[in-house]
């Protein structure tokens, strides 16, 4: 494994945040296979998979700082609309995993904030560079680079499915 990942398996879980085909891109297209590799993956390990959309139901009350930046109101993402769906091909991984518990994926379909996670006790924290994406490559290096220094353990997709192998079913 080139990158040690120092976490309990057991007390692991993955968010998908935000694949939504308003973020699709020729980007976003590149990392959907890592995605679904990691999903499937974490699904066979009974490992929770949490999925976020952002979206709106009326921007004059739940639009906030988006609703300032976004100039174009017909941009916002509103719930329901087909460009707030998850991507069609990651649907069909939104499921119920077969662990012994039964764990359910969950959608986090309320998140109409980009901080959905400020102040909760998500860490450690691991993104996982080929399956992340952002509206540039100097933004997505920049954003990993901060993770990594700060607070977070940049890996793959490859390394994680590797560590993950080594948990007991």
């Amino acid at each position: 494994m080139s990158t040690p990942i120092p976490y309990d398996p057991e007390k692991a879980a993955l968010l998908v945040i935000d694949m939504q085909e308003f973020f699709r891109s020729d980007t976003v297209n590149e990392i959907v296979p890592n995605i679904k590799s990691i999903v499937s993956t974490c699904h066979k390990k009974g490992i929770p998979v949490l999925w976020t959309q952002h979206g709106h139901m009326n921007l004059e009350f739940d639009g906030g700082s988006l609703a300032r930046w976004w100039k174009n109101k017909d941009e916002m993402i509103m719930r329901g609309s087909e460009k707030w769906k998850i991507m069609k091909e990651l649907n069909s991984l939104v499921m119920r995993s077969s662990t012994p518990a039964d764990t359910l994926d969950f959608i986090i379909q309320s998140k109409t904030r980009y901080d959905a996670f400020y102040k909760t006790e998500l860490t450690p924290f691991s993104p996982l560079s080929d399956a992340t994406a952002t509206d540039t490559k100097e933004m997505h290096e920049a954003s990993l680079l901060n993770i990594g220094f700060g607070w977070g353990i940049v890996t793959t997709v490859n390394n994680t499915v590797e560590w993950l192998s080594t948990m007991k079913l």
